[in-house]
C-alpha cells in the first residue's frame, strides 16, 4: 500500500512525511487552492525530498504552463484534476512524465483517463477539485474501476474523506493500489498534523499487509 501526502506547502513538513513513511509528495498549482504554490516554494520542497514521488497538481492547465512550471520545478508525476483531454497526458508523456488521471464520482461524460499511468477516484462532493476532506461510498470506486475495460490492468488510488478513523473502512470497501490523502491530515490547509500523519502512514501500511492475498498483489505506481 501507497500514501501520496498532497497539499504540502512547508520544505521540512514535507520531509517529515516522507521520514514517516510517504511514498509521494503532491504539490498543488491551482491558484483558486488554499494550498497553491509558487515556482519557488515548490521547488524547495521538491529538492528537500529523495526517494518519493515528486507530484504536480494542475487543473485545466495547458501543456505549456504545466512544462513552464516543470522547467523550474523537479517533477516526476502530473496529475491532472480537471477536464483534460486525453491528448493532454499523451503529450506530458511524451516529455517524461509519468500521469495520474483523477476522475470524480459519479462519472461525468468528459471525463477521461484511458491514456494515464494511474487513475485517481474520488467523489464529486466540495466546492474545489479533490474530494475536499468529505467521506463518501468508497465501494463505489472499486466498482467503477472494474467496470472500465481500459482500467482493468491500472494501478488506482483512492482519495476523498481518509483518515486515520476511517481508513480501514476504505481499504475494506475499495482495495485500492494506493491513497491519497491532504484534509484528513492536517491543522488547518497546507498545514499538516505530522502526528497525524505518521498515525494514518502506519495503520495504512499495516493494514494493507494483513488483508493483502498472495495471488492478487498491489500494482505499484510510485
Amino acid at each position: 500500500m501507497q500514501v501520496k501526502i498532497c497539499g504540502l506547502t512547508h520544505p521540512e513538513q514535507a520531509q517529515q512525511c516522507v521520514a514517516a513513511g510517504a511514498d509521494a509528495i503532491g504539490m498543488v498549482f491551482y491558484p483558486p487552492s488554499p494550498r497553491n504554490l509558487d515556482t519557488i516554494q515548490a521547488r524547495e520542497i521538491a529538492l528537500a525530498v529523495e526517494g518519493v514521488a515528486r507530484i504536480g497538481v494542475f487543473v485545466n492547465s495547458t501543456l505549456e504552463q504545466i512544462q513552464k512550471i516543470a522547467a523550474n520545478v523537479p517533477l516526476d508525476w502530473i496529475q491532472l484534476h480537471g477536464q483534460e483531454k486525453e491528448e493532454l497526458a499523451m503529450d506530458l508523456q511524451d516529455a517524461g512524465f509519468r500521469v495520474i488521471k483523477a476522475l470524480s464520482l459519479p462519472p461525468q461524460d468528459a471525463q477521461c483517463g484511458a491514456a494515464a499511468d494511474a487513475v485517481l477516484l474520488e467523489s464529486a462532493k466540495g466546492s474545489l477539485p479533490g474530494g475536499n476532506g468529505i467521506a463518501w461510498n468508497w465501494a463505489a470506486a472499486e466498482q467503477y474501476h472494474q467496470s472500465r475495460a481500459d482500467f482493468n490492468a491500472k494501478p488506482w488510488v483512492l482519495a476523498g474523506g481518509l483518515n486515520c478513523t476511517n481508513i480501514e473502512e476504505a481499504l475494506a470497501k475499495a482495495k485500492p493500489d494506493a491513497v491519497d490523502l491532504c484534509t484528513g491530515v492536517e491543522k488547518k490547509a497546507g498545514v499538516k498534523d505530522l502526528d497525524k500523519v505518521r498515525e494514518f502512514i502506519e495503520k495504512a501500511k499495516n493494514l494493507a499487509a494483513s488483508t493483502q492475498s498472495p495471488k492478487t498483489p498491489t500494482r505499484k505506481l510510485f
